[in-house]
């Protein structure tokens, strides 16, 4: 028993002093140990309490040459015996747990190749260490159905064809490729709708048959299933039970990484130029508080844009708030106050007042407050006409009078 506790304290510690082989088990991994049904008491094995789909694989099996140590099985002791490497090839030892796995089943069950035989896992994950009935075991693993196929996969048709591990390299690479296709169509339908803004929900669940499963029929869903009709890469993951990317949580995800990327080129566009700043808020039907910002700059063509950068929700409506969340924006954007040539704002003291508002407060400093006449919107969004007042371009039309 002190050697059995040995073993698991060595497992679960991932200490540097096992060999390359010792990591066929992972360093956390929990080990038990259980008796053998019908065998002494002192018969030991070790086996997982889960098994791990990314255990490491070897490129060759191990074959040790080293004094084996001995278990107690009755009145005996037995061990690995040398002899066994060339009477069975294929046998692959773990000095850590001191047991053996089959090296071509291991190969081909770690890399998912179909194999019609049923696998014993004691061959391919939880290793074999009863040596009292080595032979027996490996004679009857070794005519085995599913360790021939094992053999042919990893040897045999490799040896005609290509290497195992290209084979699987390209279909790996064919199957990211098909994925990678599908999310493009995912992320395409949801920016057209979105661009076009229609709705993209409906209800989730319905009795309709024809929809499958009893899916959403929501635009965004039989958006897809049309599409679909002309790709059978996107109708067989639609087809999916799972981890399709289509949720309600997967749509506001993809919306919000599409709306980062527009702001950081929209960011690019006026970084280093003149802008101005456009803000108005407003109370929605909720009665939270609504402040709108965007932004109007001029290209390298003169042609005037103004962006829209987003709807903040304000705790109150404060002048000192509203300008530490206009400052939080301009900051988090990256764009320098020095390079604003001026602020629009409606005619509410708190935004545009001579000795409170928002413009006195902070942009006086560096800007010049355009007071915007459309104060009568209530959608929270700033109008398209501005009022400015400019005495300086009045006075040559009253010297040419």
């Amino acid at each position: 028993m002190a050697l059995a506790r040995w073993l698991v304290q060595k497992a679960q510690s991932g200490s540097g002093e096992t060999d390359k082989d010792s990591s066929l088990f992972p360093d956390n991994e929990q080990m038990q140990l259980l008796r053998t049904e019908g065998e002494s008491s002192n018969e030991i094995q070790l086996t997982h309490r889960t098994r791990q789909p990314d255990i490491h694989i070897p490129q060759n099996a191990s074959q040790p040459i080293l004094s084996f140590p001995l278990r107690t099985f009755g009145k005996q002791q037995r061990g690995f015996n040398l002899s066994w490497y060339k009477t069975f090839p294929w046998l692959h030892y773990q000095e850590g747990s001191d047991s053996v796995l089959c090296f071509y089943c291991l190969v081909a069950d770690k890399h998912g190749l179909k194999i019609s035989g049923y696998m014993d896992e004691m061959f391919t994950s939880t290793g074999f260490s009863n040596w009292k009935k080595a032979i027996e075991k490996f004679e009857k693993h070794q005519s085995s159905k599913s360790h021939r196929e094992a053999v042919d996969l990893v040897i045999t048709i490799p040896s005609t064809t290509k290497d195992v591990g290209e084979m699987l390299n390209k279909s790996h690479a064919e199957q990211k490729d098909e994925n990678r296709q599908v999310l493009f169509k995912i992320f395409s339908s949801v920016r057209y709708l979105s661009r076009q803004g229609i709705a993209f929900r409906g209800r989730w669940k319905t009795d309709d048959p024809e929809l499958l499963n009893g899916e959403s029929d929501s635009n965004f869903i039989q958006l897809l299933r049309i599409r679909a009709e002309d790709n059978p890469n996107l109708l067989k993951w639609l087809d999916k039970c799972q981890d399709k990317f289509t949720s309600p949580d997967i749509q506001n995800e993809i919306l919000k990484l599409m709306s980062l990327r527009m702001l950081r080129d929209i960011v690019q566009q006026i970084s280093g130029k003149m802008y101005t700043i456009m803000v108005d808020e407003t109370t929605d039907l909720s009665n939270t508080e609504q402040m709108v910002l965007c932004l109007r700059h001029v290209d390298d063509d003169l042609n005037v844009h103004e962006e829209l950068i987003g709807l903040y929700s304000l705790e109150s409506t404060s002048a000192d708030n509203i300008m530490l969340t206009i400052q939080d924006i301009l900051l988090r954007l990256n764009l320098s106050i020095n390079n604003c040539l001026g602020q629009c704002y409606d005619g509410a003291s708190n935004m545009s007042g001579i000795r409170s508002g928002v413009a006195t407060k902070y942009f006086t400093k560096y800007l010049h407050n355009i007071h915007s006449t459309v104060e009568s919107l209530k959608n929270g969004h700033i109008g398209d006409m501005v009022s400015v007042r400019c005495k300086e371009l009045s006075a040559p039309w009253r010297v040419l009078r």
